[in-house]
């Protein structure tokens, strides 16, 4: 059994009268990488060389890290 005399009329279709634009860009945190690791002055050890090799390897991680978020961030935007 149907009770058509519930049902109103369907809305008027909505007319787009203005389109607006917005600029989105990715989070501020995912848009600055660690600095590198200032360059060992000399006289050097092989220690000093070491752990510059490893903080500049841990900057580049950090900033790959990063471009990775924000790719995946801007997949996950929708686009009219």
């Amino acid at each position: 059994m149907f009770l058509t005399a519930c049902a109103g009329d369907p809305p008027p279709p909505s007319i787009v009268t203005e389109i607006q634009i917005q600029r989105v860009t990715p989070p501020a945190p995912l848009l600055a990488c660690a600095p590198a690791p200032p360059v060992p002055v000399p006289p050097i050890t092989q220690r000093d060389l070491a752990r510059y090799l490893v903080d500049l390897d841990a900057a580049g991680e950090d900033c790959r890290s990063r471009l990775s978020r924000v790719r995946a961030w801007s997949q996950d935007l929708v686009y009219p």
